[in-house]
């Protein structure tokens, strides 16, 4: 499914943790057993760091998909599965931002690290507790692929439909706030954000 509004890009690299006391949503959620992290960009300007953990222990499939395709490291008919180059496609002031299609960067496609290219819903153990959470988008019951969504609010309608995997730990304000700037200067594709970095980082 596509829906129009500002697109972002994802580009996949290794680099080191940063700590900061930007969070998303109350202090809820199971234990975090992997992070990994975004570097936002606007045009050529650095905006901040995001960081989102990841909850293995309760969806250890979704995660291993998640953090995987963050580090770019699984090959499927010879070609590099990464959130490199990738575009966030739909963006929602105050409500959400969507991306992670690896193969049609609009929407309609995406691709899972396993052997089939979608995989069925793991559970539904997590809500959309609110700012900062995170989910797998799908086109319909057993779809996940690897798009992912970071929500601005609850979103208790989606509770039982949506695979709920992490959680923005830093750099939700700087996301906001991006993102604002991006809609309102209705930036083209060239302009707008970049998520120009990011790779799986140790849980201490």
């Amino acid at each position: 499914m596509a829906w129009e509004g500002t697109q972002l890009v994802l580009l996949v690299v290794c680099l080191a943790v940063v700590c900061s006391n930007d969070t998303g949503s109350d202090n809820v959620g199971p234990m975090v057993t992997d992070k990994v992290y975004f570097d936002i960009k606007m045009g050529d300007e650095e905006i901040g760091r995001m960081v989102i953990g990841l909850f293995g222990d309760v969806v250890p499939k979704t995660v291993l998909n998640f953090k995987t395709l963050a580090e770019g490291t699984v090959v499927r008919d010879g070609k590099r599965l990464t959130y490199e180059g990738v575009r966030f496609h739909r963006i929602i002031r105050d409500f959400i931002v969507q991306g992670g299609d690896i193969t049609q960067g609009n929407g309609y496609g995406g691709r899972s690290i396993f052997e089939t290219a979608r995989f069925p819903d793991e559970n539904f153990h997590l809500d959309h507790y609110g700012a900062g959470w995170v989910n797998m988008a799908h086109h319909g019951k057993d779809t996940n692929s690897s798009q992912f969504a970071i929500f601005a609010v609850p979103a208790p309608w989606l509770d039982g439909k949506h695979v709920v995997f992490g959680k923005v730990l830093a750099g939700m304000v700087r996301l906001s706030l991006s993102l604002s700037l991006s809609l309102s200067l209705s930036l083209s594709l060239s302009q707008s954000l970049l998520l120009s970095l990011s790779t799986r980082l140790s849980v201490t």
